[in-house]
């Protein structure tokens, strides 16, 4: 079972803007860490992501000598960063658009934890 937070920004009384972020690591965001940053439009972190990447890359090939295992490791390390990270990014952004948080759902998949945050800010029980 997955939990998901639910995140609403009112648009239309009838029609709210409903959007569910996964809790946990986001793998997509671990394997694929620049973009699935530029799908999620997370343009700071992902210009944040690219500098860091470029220096790190000219300091390991130009200014220190170290082996391309040092090199991975700090690329991976990145990337474990990007995935842990990535929800919470996404969360921030959501408030700074105007969703308001309305709790965890927790659902076997995101159609059924959909479904149920419909009907929890309708009304009914899911």
């Amino acid at each position: 079972m997955r939990v998901y937070t639910v995140h609403v920004r009112p648009s239309l009384p009838d029609d709210p803007d409903i959007v569910l972020v996964k809790e946990g690591i986001s793998w997509p965001g671990f394997f694929f860490a620049p973009l699935w940053l530029l799908w999620h439009r997370l343009w700071g972190a992902f210009f944040l992501l690219l500098a860091v990447e470029v220096a790190l890359a000219l300091a390991f090939s130009r200014l220190l000598s170290v082996a391309p295992i040092v090199e991975l490791a700090a690329s991976l390390g990145i990337s474990v960063l990007v995935g842990l990270e990535g929800p919470e990014l996404r969360r921030a952004k959501l408030a700074r658009q105007g969703h308001a948080e309305h709790g965890p759902i927790a659902a076997d998949d995101f159609d059924l934890a959909e479904e149920i945050a419909v009907r929890r800010l309708a009304g009914a029980k899911p």
